[in-house]
């Protein structure tokens, strides 16, 4: 396994490996200590958290680096989430910044 993970990061920029649920088969494990990251995938409503913690446990005993995870198949009519995006022409900087030396008078 390790020399099929050296021959594709020797030939490519990027490559990602799929493996099986890290807390069912031992592949995932074994295969984390040849990669630079691991993302984690949780299915929502079926992974708990406690299934969760086990996998970065389970990363963490053979010193994987754990990227983040991604939520998948959750149901968005559901949830109370949303996301907005804004794109504008110019640039610019704002900064607000405040500092006072009064002591508050706590009497």
């Amino acid at each position: 396994m390790r020399k099929i993970a050296n021959t594709c990061v020797n030939a490519y920029d990027y490559v990602i490996f799929d493996a099986p649920p890290i807390n069912t088969v031992a592949d995932a494990q074994i295969l984390s200590s040849y990669t630079d990251g691991v993302i984690l995938v949780a299915r929502s409503g079926s992974t708990t958290i406690d299934e969760l913690n086990l996998s970065a446990e389970a990363l963490q005993r053979v010193e994987g680096n754990l990227c983040g995870v991604v939520l998948n198949d959750m149901e968005m009519k559901s949830a109370k989430y949303f996301y907005r995006y804004k794109y504008a022409y110019r640039y610019g900087y704002e900064s607000k910044y405040s500092y006072s030396d009064k002591k508050e008078d706590k009497t």
